[in-house]
C-alpha cells in the first residue's frame, strides 16, 4: 500500500528512515547540550504546592520554543515530506507548531511526584518542570489520544509529522498507533477503550460503549530518522519510559491554509468518518478550573 492509501485508510503513514540520520543525530546532541538532563529539571514539591498551575507549561508558536531556534531545513524541504504534505493538505499549507517532545525516564522523576506523574492519564508534565526548561514539552506515557484536543471547537483539517531525531526502542515511550480509528470522527478525551489485546495487536474502539469495533493496534520503535504522519482524529499515544535513556523527538502540526477553500485529501479523510468532526471541549478527565483530575482509566500504563 502506498503512503497516501495509507493515510486515506489507516489514518497514519510509516515513512520510514526518510529524514537525513547524520543532520538528526546533530540536531539530537545539539538539544542535549542545553541543559541538566535529570532530576534537576523539575520543581521542588514545596514550589508545585505553593503554585500548581497547569497553563503556560508548553512551548507555542513564537512562544519560548527551542525548536525555532534551529534551522530545520532538512526535514522541512525535504522532497518526500513536502510531496506528501502538498497531496494531503494543498499547496499552501503552513506550521501550526513544532517543538521537541521530551519522554521522561523513571529516574529522573522525584520520588514525591511519581505516585501522581503515574496516575495521570494525561501525564504531560509541564507543570512540574522548571519555567526556565519549558521550551520543550515532557511526557511520561501518554493515554491514547486525537491531537484534536489541543484545538477544541476547530475542524482537524491538520496532521502532525513526527521524527525521531536518536534510535527509540519498545523501552523508550515508542509511539503507539491505532490504525482506523479516525473512522468515528472527534470522540472526547479519555477515549471509549476496552479489551486491549497486546499479542493479537488490537483493541476495541467507540463513541461509546453500545458501538464498538476491534481496531487494530501497533507499536513503533525505529531508528533516528524514521518518520510518521497521522490525522487530528487517529489515536496514538507512549506507555511510560522504562528505559533510563530518554527520548527526544520533534513532532510538527502542518495545517491546511485557512484560504484554501478546496476538497483536499485531508478533508476526504474528515469526511470518510461516522462521526462528528470536532468536539468543543476536547477533554472530561480533569477539572478545567482546578486541573485536577477526575478521571482515571488508562489503557497505555
Amino acid at each position: 500500500m502506498d503512503h497516501i492509501s495509507s493515510f486515506i485508510e489507516n489514518g497514519i503513514i510509516e515513512f520510514g528512515p526518510i529524514i537525513d540520520k547524520k543532520k538528526c543525530a546533530e540536531l539530537y546532541e545539539d538539544v542535549l547540550k542545553t541543559r541538566d538532563w535529570s532530576e534537576n529539571l523539575f520543581r521542588s514539591q514545596e514550589e508545585v504546592e505553593k503554585d500548581p498551575k497547569f497553563d503556560k507549561a508548553n512551548p507555542g508558536l513564537g512562544v519560548f520554543n527551542l525548536a525555532e531556534k534551529y534551522d530545520l531545513s532538512f526535514i522541512e524541504d525535504n522532497e518526500i515530506v513536502k510531496d506528501h504534505l502538498e497531496r494531503i493538505l494543498g499547496l499552501d499549507y503552513e506550521i501550526l507548531l513544532k517543538k521537541f517532545i521530551c519522554g521522561v525516564p523513571p529516574n529522573w522523576v522525584p520520588k514525591w511526584l511519581m505516585p501522581e506523574a503515574t496516575r495521570k492519564v494525561g501525564a504531560n508534565m509541564g507543570r512540574w518542570i522548571k519555567p526556565e526548561y519549558r521550551d520543550i514539552t515532557y511526557f511520561r506515557g501518554l493515554e491514547y489520544h486525537q491531537d484534536l484536543i489541543d484545538h477544541p471547537g476547530q475542524t482537524g483539517e491538520y496532521v502532525t509529522f513526527y521524527v525521531y531525531l536518536d534510535d527509540v526502542d519498545i523501552g523508550m515511550s515508542a509511539l503507539n498507533v491505532v490504525a482506523k480509528s479516525h473512522m468515528y470522527g472527534a470522540t472526547m478525551f479519555p477515549h471509549c477503550l476496552e479489551n486491549e489485546d497486546k499479542e493479537a495487536c488490537t483493541i476495541d474502539y467507540g463513541p461509546d460503549e453500545n458501538h464498538m469495533t476491534t481496531l487494530n493496534t501497533k507499536v513503533l520503535p525505529a531508528e533516528r530518522g524514521y518518520a510518521f504522519l497521522w490525522s487530528s482524529i487517529t489515536l496514538h499515544g507512549t506507555r511510560p519510559q522504562t528505559s533510563d535513556k530518554a527520548r527526544i523527538s520533534l513532532r510538527y502540526t502542518f495545517k491546511k491554509n485557512d484560504n484554501n477553500k478546496k476538497n483536499e485529501l485531508i478533508n476526504d479523510l474528515l469526511n470518510s468518518s461516522e462521526g462528528p468532526l470536532t468536539t468543543e471541549e476536547g477533554r472530561d478527565d480533569i477539572n478545567l478550573e482546578t486541573f485536577e483530575q477526575v478521571k482515571f482509566d488508562k489503557v497505555l500504563r
